[in-house]
């Protein structure tokens, strides 16, 4: 709602917003449907969508369904340990399921 607000005020100032999802929250399923029910134009890491850890297949049917687009950064991932190793990220899945997506590299994390 804040960030809504703040959105509105400036008047065509600001053209979007970034936001973010908390991992450490307990009810992170439900932050992140809220989020997500803002159709945003794209997701930013996506870590923890199709994970144990916080996601849901509800989440993944949302993102499909409506098919947000993921920016994927696995070396950003795997280097700050949200993912455990290249070959278990889950750009695979996204990829197996011919999901929109990009893969971002930083160079250094």
């Amino acid at each position: 709602k804040l960030a809504e607000e703040f959105f509105l005020s400036t008047e065509g100032t600001v053209l979007g917003l970034d936001l973010s999802g908390d991992p450490t929250i307990p009810n992170q399923k439900k932050e992140t449907q809220i989020l997500l029910d803002l159709l945003p134009d794209r997701i930013g890491h996506g870590t923890f969508l199709n994970s144990g850890e916080g996601g849901s297949l509800d989440l993944v049917d949302f993102v499909r369904q409506h098919r947000i687009p993921l920016e994927l950064c696995l070396t950003s991932n795997v280097k700050s340990r949200t993912v455990p190793s290249y070959d278990q990220h889950h750009f695979g899945f996204w990829y197996s399921v011919a999901h929109p997506s990009v893969i971002c590299v930083r160079r250094s994390v």
